[in-house]
């Protein structure tokens, strides 16, 4: 498409969409006796759902089109008890993106091979609808012993 004007004539060019996202948190915080996502952390996510549906014709078309949520507990490494089940940054993330669909695929890394029938236990129960990819890794955070990453798509039919 062009556009002229007393200048000369402009191409216009639309910038493509991008289909996969990576979220990184921002943190939890406690408000009263509850846990909940800090402001920067929320605004993070309510722009990705904004992003999402202001570009779901893209999504839809797209072949994998994924959002990935990052979220950890940084407070680990001062000695503080990580928040409750379904209390975890991870889970705070996906539950405000209500606008998107359902997890789909966890990826979980384990520092330790030792560790991994405990936890895929525990995933397994916490997320029964996700496949779940277990990865022996090094941990970019010394004070973690697994990380997960949770991400979120649309199925195709």
């Amino acid at each position: 498409m062009e556009k002229s004007d007393r200048f000369g004539t402009v191409e216009i060019v639309s910038a493509p969409v991008a289909t996969v996202l990576l979220v990184f948190g921002r943190g939890v915080t406690t408000a009263g006796d509850r846990y909940v996502l800090t402001p920067a952390g929320a605004a993070r996510v309510d722009a990705a759902v904004g992003y999402v549906l202001g570009h779901a014709a893209a999504f839809a078309a797209a072949a994998a089109p994924l959002v990935v949520f990052s979220g950890g507990w940084a407070e680990a490494s001062r000695g503080a008890p990580r928040p409750p089940e379904g209390c975890r940054e991870g889970d705070l993330m996906v539950a405000r993106a209500r606008g998107i669909d359902a997890l789909r695929l966890v990826k979980v890394y384990i520092r330790r091979r030792a560790d991994y029938p405990r936890v895929a236990e525990r995933v397994g129960a916490s997320l029964p609808r996700a496949k779940a990819l277990f990865l022996e890794s090094d941990i970019c955070r010394a004070d973690l012993l697994v990380e997960i990453e949770g991400i979120a798509g649309r199925e195709h039919r």
